[in-house]
């Protein structure tokens, strides 16, 4: 299955609470998967797709509550991974609003 249509299903007014809550943890296992060589190719794979992963991902961020909040949780998870730094910082440089909502997101 395609990332993009991960993004498509769970975005779909139709889909069910427990199918959302199954692709949130693929899509966990996919980004997060404890192995260093799937670390590596998800930090390549966020710095060359950054734009469209983003752009999805913004969508999710514009949703209904259940799936804002576990958008936010993922996000949080990618982007505490040493090798996505990178990415974390262009995210705080160009949209200071969304690290602003993670910031409050982690804190309570």
């Amino acid at each position: 299955m395609q990332v993009w249509r991960i993004f498509e299903i769970i975005q779909n007014k139709g889909t069910v609470y427990t199918t959302q809550q199954q692709l949130f943890e693929i899509f966990r296992v996919m980004l997060t998967r404890e192995s260093t060589g799937n670390k590596k190719v998800v930090a390549r794979f966020l710095k060359k797709k950054y734009t469209q992963f983003f752009l999805k991902f913004n969508e999710l961020l514009n949703s209904s509550y259940v799936v804002k909040r576990q958008s936010f949780k993922l996000l949080s998870e990618i982007l505490q991974e040493a090798l996505n730094f990178k990415v974390m910082l262009v995210i705080r440089i160009e949209n200071y609003s969304l690290s602003t909502l993670l910031l409050s997101t982690w804190i309570g």
